[in-house]
């Protein structure tokens, strides 16, 4: 009698123990008894079979499925119970089951192969089964968020090394020890269950179940395997999206009629920089209590600059955010990104040069947005993909400073507009900058600055060194300033961020924790004194909106509109040079429309 209540108790506590842990309450519903007393049968039979090992495997898996999916999915459209909830379990609990039936059957071979293949082909098979639960848990447990769609296109536009390093910054020791202690056991059981007896006859019967529980998974909706499901419908969506915006891009680029755009003017320069992961709250510019940008400050001393106080960004990751700051889309306009001609497009038809400098590492294939805008341009560097040092892959921002006065400097009349992509102030940090400007260094508590004295010595650390990548920003940004302004002529300049940073709350800007910091960013815009004699009109409307609310999803309109371009791929309301702009407060959208700004703003300040 034993043998039957000791292993309905230990799946009962268990399955309790974990839905405990996490906070849901489907465990304590009608299936929530049901599932547990289903595995309570499969124990007695696996164990009456000789497979208890084999069955303690598979649900643990099984338990490892219903965390990740109570962790990661509580705020799903998907239902929670009844039919919903059971379809999604019923997947789970099938697909543990064809794991013991998988580990069964190799095991059933012991004696006719070695012993240490079959633990390799059985520990394959568990680390196969558990890799998908365990990113999620672990994702849920260290950054304390739902996983989202936004967060799988997110990694699908990352490079290597971007991800190496998120996962460097999020996985604690902790759970890498976990992690270790987790895979120790399961492969322990494996070698309990490989040392319980001698080998068994591989019976037909077991081929015949196992070929039953596939087909059953098979026939089951894609969606009913959300933890494995979610994923492979975000990937294919991303592909989906980043395939039809390769095409769009390519048919502006050969069909001229799609695009009518021109320019009367001549001889001018413009250069857009595109920052990385910069918030004003942290510029000296914007009133921040450390002076992180003295020479950019210097220039609104000369009255040459205009730094507009109320920007934001459309996203808080950069391709999403980029994608609708470069084309003609926004949140706006209810365009689609993948379906709209980029800037580039407009300024080549315009016979203006168009020069891409990158200090961002890019891919070179179509699956990144961002390389195929950027593909277009008439003259393309990636001065961090020409990095040869393995150990920093990037460089620091002040290799674009040479190119660039290059490319201010060259001979000729024509019209051209140079884009500058920076790595800012992106994590990590103390990798943003040379070590010799290594100013803000202090932890010490700061009277009447209560938010700074709340932080932990780690988080100012980590502040000190977010400060000290805008200070090299700062000297980036001038020294373009510099030698734009030298160069005479008409010429100006627009910098703003893809997105902001939540350096204070330590938590990056990752969309599924989106806050206001993370969409709070600088808008900065610099002109030369022959480009204010010779569009006064513009200058004047620009420094009469300093104060205007702007999503920099209107990056695009407003180029063309400081351009002075004529074509029909522009819409004056979305403008800032121009006298009809304006965007109400109730219709500001961030997060691709999922998140209004006055909520973000709202809660920040409560």
């Amino acid at each position: 009698m034993l043998r039957y209540i000791l292993p309905t108790l230990c799946v009962f506590i268990t399955w309790y123990l974990v839905g405990l842990f996490s906070g849901t309450s489907d465990y304590l519903s009608t299936w929530g008894f049901l599932l547990p007393t289903t595995w309570s049968a499969l124990f007695i039979y696996f164990r009456s079979k000789g497979f208890i090992y084999h069955a303690a495997l598979g649900y643990s898996i099984y338990l490892l499925m219903f965390l990740a999916d109570e962790l990661c999915f509580r705020e799903a459209v998907l239902p929670r119970y009844g039919e919903g909830f059971l379809s999604f379990q019923f997947s789970y609990l099938l697909t543990s089951i064809l794991c013991i039936l998988s580990l069964n059957l190799t095991a059933a071979l012991q004696g006719r192969i070695k012993s240490s293949y079959i633990l390799i082909i059985n520990s394959l098979i568990i680390l196969l089964s558990i890799i998908t639960p365990v990113s999620y848990i672990t994702y849920s447990l260290e950054l304390d968020a739902e996983i989202t769609r936004d967060v799988v296109f997110a990694i699908m536009a990352s490079n290597q090394q971007e991800s190496l390093e998120f996962a460097l910054i999020y996985l604690s020791p902790k759970s890498l020890l976990s992690g270790a202690i987790l895979v120790s056991v399961l492969i322990g059981l494996l070698r309990l269950q490989m040392k319980e007896g001698s080998s068994r006859q591989i019976r037909p019967k077991l081929i015949i179940v196992q070929i039953a529980v596939l087909i059953t998974l098979l026939s089951l909706q894609l969606r009913h395997f959300r933890l494995y499901g979610f994923i492979f419908s975000s990937v294919r969506m991303y592909y989906a999206e980043a395939g039809r915006f390769f095409e769009t891009q390519r048919r502006y680029a050969q069909n001229a009629s799609l695009i009518h755009s021109s320019k009367k003017e001549q001889g001018e320069t413009c250069i857009v920089i595109i920052g990385e992961s910069l918030t004003p709250a942290h510029m000296g510019l914007y009133g921040y209590h450390r002076d992180t940008t003295p020479l950019l400050q210097k220039h609104t001393e000369e009255d040459d600059l205009l730094i507009f106080t109320n920007a934001f960004a459309s996203h808080t990751h950069t391709v999403e955010s980029l994608c609708l700051a470069l084309t003609e889309a926004n949140l706006q306009n209810q365009l689609k990104f993948f379906d709209s001609p980029s800037l580039l497009h407009v300024l080549n038809h315009a016979g203006i040069k168009t020069t891409w400098l990158s200090n961002q590492w890019l891919r070179d294939d179509f699956a990144n947005s961002i390389s195929t805008i950027v593909m277009h341009a008439d003259e393309l560097t990636l001065l961090s993909n020409d990095q040869t040092n393995t150990t920093d892959k990037r460089g620091y921002d002040g290799v674009v400073i040479e190119p660039t006065i290059a490319q201010i400097n060259q001979e000729g009349d024509e019209n051209q507009v140079i884009f500058i992509h920076l790595q800012g102030s992106h994590w990590d940090y103390k990798d943003r900058y040379p070590e010799a400007l290594n100013r803000f260094t202090e932890t010490n508590d700061i009277a009447g600055l209560d938010q700074w004295n709340l932080l932990s010595d780690d988080v100012r650390n980590k502040v000190n060194h977010y400060d000290n990548s805008i200070a090299y920003n700062d000297f980036v940004i001038s020294s373009i300033i510099n030698a734009l302004s030298e160069s005479g002529g008409v010429s100006s300049l627009i910098y703003f961020s893809d997105h902001g940073e939540d350096v204070y709350g330590d938590l990056g800007h990752n969309s599924s924790q989106a806050t206001f910091p993370m969409v709070e960013i600088p808008l900065i815009i610099w002109f030369s004194t022959d480009y204010k004699e010779r569009y006064p009109a513009k200058v004047n409307t620009l420094a009469a909106h300093t104060d205007k609310l702007f999503c920099n999803d209107s990056i695009y309109n407003t180029v063309i509109g400081m351009l002075a371009l004529e074509t029909d791929r522009f819409d004056p309301k979305y403008d800032l040079s121009a006298p009809s702009y304006h965007l109400k407060k109730d219709d500001a959208y961030t997060l691709y429309g999922r998140k209004k700004y006055t909520t973000l703003l709202k809660e920040f300040k409560d």
